[in-house]
């Protein structure tokens, strides 16, 4: 779509990554609530799973190529909601039915651009969980 719509965008967002990336609520909380629910799934630990939530807020905030369209209120306001969601999991669900083999694959691929030059890597995560009884 950004293609069609601004040629010259595409290519510095898309070919030369000169843009800065835009990061959204919805996706920080997600990954911060998921990043704290995988050590708790792990080490059955509330401060462990706190701890990991609180870093994924910590490296967006912190990062150079990282636009966070917000004040930081809200920014403490959202972490604040998360460790709320990860303690709330972790004393709703002390022990689990089953025993995790694995919680989630990341992986980094590299796409081509239409000039034929590979461009520059994207990291794609994939959420993925193996449970058994």
């Amino acid at each position: 779509m950004t293609l069609q719509l601004c040629p010259r965008l595409f290519y510095w967002e898309y070919i030369e990554c000169l843009t800065p990336r835009t990061v959204r609520y919805p996706l920080l909380d997600g990954t911060a609530i998921h990043a704290g629910l995988a050590a708790w799934t792990l080490t059955r630990n509330v401060e462990a799973a706190l701890e990991a939530a609180d870093q994924v807020y910590d490296t967006v905030s912190n990062a150079d190529d990282v636009v966070l369209r917000t004040s930081p209120d809200e920014l403490e306001y959202h972490q604040h909601r998360t460790r709320a969601m990860v303690m709330a999991y972790a004393a709703t669900y002390p022990s689990e039915a089953w025993t995790v083999q694995m919680l989630e694959t990341v992986l980094s691929v590299r796409y081509l651009a239409q000039i034929g030059r590979s461009s520059a890597s994207r990291t794609v995560a994939s959420r993925m969980a193996v449970l058994s009884r």
